[in-house]
């Protein structure tokens, strides 16, 4: 009897307490998306977070200490030539990212020029962040602006693209300066239009494959305005805007490129797909389709790690829908891609599929306000999209960091070459770095890249030579005056064999080993004395 009535205490006890926990629980997720709404509803602020957080990303992942020294080197000497006033004859097609870049490189007071490669890198991250406005803008019109904000999150959030703003290259500011045409086109005032081609013509300076896009912004303008004298004269407009912007930076770059860096870029292409055809259309085709089917697997490599849950989806949602925003949306995904094919039939690289990000963001938000409509907790939703975004940049970005040691020590190695030698072999990528390594040996900065390109050691190629002898002869005419010879297991096997078999080639003088200097990596730097090797040459004829 008394068992009994402990039982019946006990459950009572239980059960109030479930009570109790199943209260506080209530209240802490009351609690919980009560904040989370509180971020939904003050959109502008919750950009701030969301570029805070981006940027604070991008800050973990990025090296200042190590000098940049591959593609966008060379948009930094252009950008301080411009700064001296200095122009390189047949340099680069595509300068307007230098152009922009120089502003920044008038204003900074110092004579290091580790601290204009450190701001060229801090202006790319500054831009990628900053892109996240206009591409809220320009999703709103498809998701509304609380799904608005969740593309301004894909996009910041997404791997590739936070990557790449550290490098200090053209593809952010190409980026945002698409997304805001695309915004502006499709406002229906006329100014907002016109600031639209104004700044699709500078992003054709900055990127010529831009202007694949013109005529479907002409298109898209006719579509959400309809055909009238009213609309064909303010197009009339728009197409004097774009030629004052064009034509005079066309003369200038012909002057000192000899081509006007856009169209002339277009007839280029075409004859180099025509020459490795040989001229004969079917090889011709087979390129063209090449370059397509790369376009595409490189397309499908740039869904993952999540995108490829929302594009698809978002894809169909649209076309299922389909009216003119839609339709002008996927022409203008179409015409960035088009340009992409040719640059696919010869090299691999998924930076030519950056420009298309932002439409993958509309899409992308598209799917998860579709997938949210199915779900019975949508904000927890939310937080895990949100949490995966951002875990996933971070691992993306840990896992494609640099080994900054090895940089460095690369980087040093480079200036102990300069000392010695003035013609080296190529020994990429290392070798990337004897260009910087002259940046050294000048005093004041910013100067004229001729002053300081002239004091660099010159690396020479030995493609299609297969004996270090073939180098040796091959190079001499080039002004090779040493070997560099690194482990580096890419490199050809005759080249390794130096290291381990040295009794084999006496004429190869030894002049500096890495090892014997407290370095890591491997480099050791010979002298070719050019008499004894012709002297066993002939010996051996």
């Amino acid at each position: 009897m008394y068992l009994l009535s402990d039982y019946t205490n006990l459950k009572q006890l239980i059960s109030e307490f479930e009570g109790e926990m199943g209260k506080n629980q209530i209240s802490i997720m009351k609690k919980f998306e009560d904040k989370l709404s509180f971020f939904t509803n003050n959109i502008f602020f919750s950009l701030f977070i969301i570029g805070i957080i981006g940027l604070s990303i991008r800050i973990l992942f990025l090296h200042i200490e190590v000098p940049i020294h591959s593609d966008n080197f060379l948009y930094f000497r252009v950008a301080v030539d411009q700064v001296t006033g200095y122009t390189a004859v047949n340099l680069l097609a595509n300068d307007g990212w230098p152009y922009f870049l120089s502003l920044f490189f008038r204003i900074i007071p110092s004579n290091n020029f580790m601290d204009y490669m450190a701001v060229q890198q801090f202006v790319t991250i500054g831009i990628s962040v900053l892109t996240i406005i206009p591409i809220y803008f320009l999703s709103k019109q498809f998701v509304g602006k609380k799904f608005a904000v969740l593309s301004s999150a894909i996009f910041i959030f997404e791997p590739r693209i936070a990557q790449n703003s550290l490098f200090g290259v053209t593809e952010p500011l190409y980026i945002m300066a698409l997304t805001m045409s695309l915004a502006l086109i499709f406002n229906k005032k006329y100014y907002l239009n016109c600031f639209s081609f104004i700044i699709l013509s500078l992003a054709i300076l900055v990127r010529a494959e831009a202007i694949f896009l013109l005529p479907v912004f002409f298109l898209i303008y006719f579509i959400h305005s309809k055909i009238n004298k009213k609309s064909l004269l303010r197009s009339l407009i728009f197409l004097i805007i774009i030629t004052s912007i064009l034509f005079p930076m066309s003369i200038i770059r012909s002057e000192y490129l000899e081509n006007d860096g856009i169209t002339s870029r277009i007839s280029q292409g075409m004859d180099h797909i025509s020459s490795v055809g040989n001229e004969n259309q079917y090889q011709i085709i087979s390129i063209i389709t090449d370059g397509i089917i790369n376009m595409l697997k490189f397309l499908a490599w740039s869904q993952i790690p999540y995108l490829i849950f929302f594009v698809p989806l978002g894809l169909i949602l649209i076309i299922k829908k389909i009216d003119k925003y839609e339709i002008s949306l996927i022409l203008v995904g179409i015409s960035a891609l088009i340009p992409t094919v040719y640059a696919y039939s010869f090299a691999s690289d998924s930076r030519w599929i950056f420009p298309i990000y932002p439409i993958f963001c509309i899409l992308s938000a598209i799917s998860i306000k579709y997938y949210l409509q199915k779900t019975t907790k949508p904000k927890c939703f939310i937080i895990i999209i949100f949490s995966i975004m951002i875990l996933s940049s971070i691992v993306y970005l840990d896992w494609k960091d640099i080994d900054k040691e090895h940089e460095l020590e690369i980087y040093n190695l480079s200036l102990e070459i300069t000392d010695i030698a003035s013609g080296v072999n190529m020994f990429y990528p290392e070798s990337a770095y004897l260009h910087v390594a002259g940046l050294t040996k000048v005093e004041n900065f910013p100067v004229s890249s001729n002053q300081y390109l002239e004091k660099t050691t010159h690396s020479i190629w030995y493609i299609g030579s297969d004996s270090i002898e073939d180098v040796i002869t091959n190079g001499k005419e080039e002004g090779l005056t040493h070997l560099v010879i690194d482990d580096n297991p890419n490199r050809p096997q005759f080249m390794l064999d130096v290291l381990i078999n040295k009794k084999d080639y006496p004429y190869l003088i030894k002049e500096f080993d890495s090892l014997e200097h407290g370095y890591n990596y491997q480099l050791n730097i010979y002298k070719i004395d050019y008499e004894k090797f012709y002297l066993i040459n002939q010996i051996k004829k």
